[in-house]
């Protein structure tokens, strides 16, 4: 029987129990008696009632109000990344897509740290226009003999090198990061692999054999994990054509308010909401374009101001997009005058 609140730090065996539930385990959470009532559907509620557990200055009320909340927002990511995380183990590769902003390529990298326990054990590669299967899964290579005369001979790239990596140590999960998947022409860049993506472990043929025996095999180990990131917003480049669509899940990573800080910032962040809101081209949806929080965040000890971020991150952006049609000309001046 505990007669105060006692820091939560006494009791180590609750330290793991804390860890399944998100729950951050600090001194600033504490353990006390409580007693448990079932509440009758009618009549008066005349229980006792613990009173001095914690008393609040009223001056403080606002600080108080704004931690829970911050606690609040927190959980509400962490679960949100362990849906994630879930839905990933079930399918084997996942897009995260939203406009620009909203933290698609750091939400990948924190999925793949939970993942992949080892920096080995995970890569990032960004495809481009360019970017072919012989980048991404096995090409010819010019190599010299020991005698100096020119050969030529099929390699693993990225994806086949994981693949192997992964096949070879079952007990340990490997997650490759494919940032902005939709700029390479996927048909292309895929090839026999869109079908071994549904098949984990089946056999599939490469169109190069590796060494002396040709060997062709090529096989997606079911621990090995694909995370794409694509930006909605961009045009300019192709969308997945449907073959390719159903082999992944889609989550949609959107610009979140409750993770901007109260002030400067979050007003900047409403005036930019009311744009798209107000300004819009009827032909854009919202959610594919408008710009997301990591505009609006500032490090306290380096990197840009707030000001900065407007001037040469956001401002460039939004006219960007007034020539594109995205924001109807009636929104020009209230973007040049958007002030932080």
């Amino acid at each position: 029987m505990l007669t105060k609140p006692v820091s939560v730090l006494n009791f180590p065996d609750l330290k793991e129990e804390f860890k399944k539930l998100w729950i951050e385990y600090s001194d600033k959470l504490f353990v006390a008696d409580a007693a448990i009532y079932d509440l009758p559907r009618r009549g008066e509620l005349n229980y006792p009632t613990q009173i001095g557990i914690c008393r609040i200055n009223p001056y403080n009320m606002h600080a108080l109000v704004t931690d829970i909340q911050q606690r609040y927002n927190e959980f509400e990511q962490m679960q949100h990344l362990q849906d994630t995380i879930d839905l990933l183990k079930a399918k084997g590769q996942i897009v995260l897509q939203g406009p620009p902003g909203t933290g698609k390529t750091r939400m990948a990298e924190q999925i793949a740290d939970r993942l992949a326990a080892k920096p080995a054990h995970r890569k990032l590669i960004q495809f481009h226009p360019a970017y072919a299967y012989e980048d991404f899964v096995r090409g010819i290579v010019a190599d010299t003999t020991s005698a100096g005369s020119l050969r030529y001979q099929a390699e693993n790239k990225v994806l086949a090198e994981l693949a192997e990596q992964a096949a070879a140590d079952s007990g340990n999960d490997y997650v490759l990061i494919i940032d902005e998947i939709n700029r390479a022409n996927l048909p292309a860049v895929l090839g026999e692999l869109i079908y071994a993506l549904e098949n984990r472990g089946k056999e599939v043929d490469s169109v190069y054999g590796l060494g002396a025996d040709k060997n062709r095999v090529l096989r997606l180990p079911s621990n090995l994990y694909i995370i794409g990131t694509m930006n909605t917003a961009d045009r300019s480049v192709g969308h997945m054509d449907y073959a390719i669509r159903r082999r992944f899940a889609f989550v949609t990573v959107l610009p979140d308010a409750n993770v901007v800080p109260e002030g400067p910032a979050r007003r900047l962040f409403e005036q930019v909401q009311q744009l798209f809101e107000t300004h819009m081209s009827p032909e854009f949806d919202m959610h594919d374009v408008q710009p997301g929080h990591s505009y609006f965040l500032v490090k306290d000890d380096s990197g840009l101001t707030l000001r900065q971020k407007l001037e040469y991150e956001l401002r460039p952006l939004l006219h960007e997009y007034l020539r594109d049609g995205i924001l109807l000309p009636t929104a020009k001046q209230q973007v040049n005058s958007l002030g932080a």
